[in-house]
């Protein structure tokens, strides 16, 4: 089917103005429509032809399949309309073995034929041994008998249906620690894991509801399923990982949330997820080990993979919105914490531009400090925005558009590096 749509595509044509002689006479148009001697022939199959006066033809297909694609005929060869209805005719409009068989006199309306019920061999034998005394009573058993069920068809024991009925867990689960103190889950998953996840919780001192609500703890989901994601998008409940209840399990005591335990969480929870952690999960106040490392930097470059960055002209690695110290994560955070992280951040209103040939690698360097540090990096000082230029030649001429730009010296971006903060760009104007 790729294949095909990919090679009728160039000649779709929008309905509005195929620029030919179309019939569109229906109700229901089509969005594009294909000249017969661009297309190609296919043969298809369908259980039935149903009326439906939305179309031109005022028929359609039920449930049509492509069988084949006949490259071997020409569009002249395919179905005429009067071949269409002539088959439509013939078949009754349906297609299905069971209803139409070529050559047979079946009816078109097939109704299946009622076969009358016949007593089994043993039965008509113990009934012809009765004896005549017994005529009445005998007719009226044989009667009976007429709607006896075989034993092959009897139901289940009600020992195995009951075997087979969800028992409620909290209901034969008896509380051995008091890890959750009550606490409302929702567990959504696969019904193995529900059920495993939802004993876990009733043993740890918890409690089990089959649909969220607004005063149960959090959704805990098995994977990221279609239900969890409708969830996610009300933006009401925090979803987190089974990983978090395994940790609790462990030490016995509810640990603290991570970026890493959650799908997504509420607004509420997220703002103080973030007076700890910035947007990919990293500490501002806790060290990382070499494990942790390794899942903060996976979960950067699978930042960076889902933003486009070919627009930028930059490495993948220089994508402005996944470094560190943004503004808008500062304003995020509490003043205390934001203070000690400013220094980080002060070229955050500036827009830095290279005049001049420069070195690929020392231009590398420059470009990397000037984006950790808060600041855009302009590819040419006529961008609209850029605030300073650096000059490596004094002889370059200015571009007309960027007279209100700080033409400074290469030292004066070093020095602020050094210093931690904004420096006086008069001391360091390029003659």
């Amino acid at each position: 089917m790729d294949k095909l749509l990919n090679d009728l595509e160039p000649n779709f044509v929008r309905s509005e103005n195929p620029g030919f002689n179309v019939p569109f006479k229906g109700r229901k148009r089509p969005d594009f429509y294909i000249d017969p001697k661009k297309s190609v022939v296919v043969q298809v199959k369908a259980t039935e032809i149903l009326y439906h006066e939305n179309y031109a033809l005022q028929y359609t297909l039920r449930f049509p399949r492509i069988v084949v694609v006949r490259r071997d005929k020409s569009w002249q060869d395919i179905l005429t309309l009067k071949e269409f209805h002539e088959i439509r005719v013939t078949y009754g409009g349906k297609f299905a073995k069971r209803n139409n068989e070529v050559g047979s006199s079946r009816k078109v309306n097939y109704q299946p034929e009622k076969t009358p019920y016949k007593i089994p061999t043993s039965e008509r034998e113990e009934n012809s041994n009765k004896t005549s005394a017994q005529g009445a009573s005998n007719q009226q058993a044989s009667s009976s008998k007429y709607f006896t069920i075989s034993k092959s068809y009897k139901t289940r024991s009600a020992k195995n249906v009951s075997a087979t009925i969800d028992i409620d867990p909290k209901n034969a689960i008896k509380i051995q620690r008091n890890v959750f103190n009550s606490l409302v889950f929702c567990a959504i998953g696969s019904q193995d894991w529900k059920l495993s996840t939802e004993k876990e919780i009733i043993l740890s001192g918890g409690e089990i509801v089959q649909n969220p609500t607004s005063d149960m703890f959090a959704i805990i989901a098995e994977t990221l399923s279609v239900k969890v994601d409708k969830l996610i998008k009300k933006g009401q409940y925090d979803v987190l990982r089974s990983s978090w209840i395994s940790k609790c399990l462990m030490s016995e005591k509810i640990e603290k949330i991570f970026p890493e335990d959650i799908f997504a969480v509420k607004p509420s929870t997220r703002a103080e997820l973030d007076k700890d952690f910035d947007v990919f999960g990293d500490s501002y106040r806790n060290k990382n080990s070499s494990i942790e490392t390794k899942k903060l930097l996976k979960r950067v470059m699978d930042e960076e993979k889902d933003n486009d960055c070919n627009d930028s002209g930059l490495d993948d690695s220089l994508e402005e919105s996944s470094l560190p110290c943004r503004k808008r994560n500062l304003q995020e955070l509490d003043p205390k914490d934001a203070a000690k992280i400013r220094k980080y951040n002060f070229l955050d209103e500036c827009k830095i531009a290279i005049r001049g040939e420069i070195h690929p690698q020392d231009l590398f360097k420059y470009q990397h400090n000037v984006l950790f540090y808060g600041g855009h990096f302009a590819h040419d000082e006529g961008e609209v925005g850029v605030t300073h230029v650096l000059s490596w030649d004094q002889n370059s001429p200015t571009k007309q558009k960027q007279l209100s730009a700080f033409v400074v010296k290469p030292k004066w971006l070093l020095d602020c590096l050094a210093s931690k903060k904004l420096l006086d760009e008069l001391n360091y104007m390029s003659e």
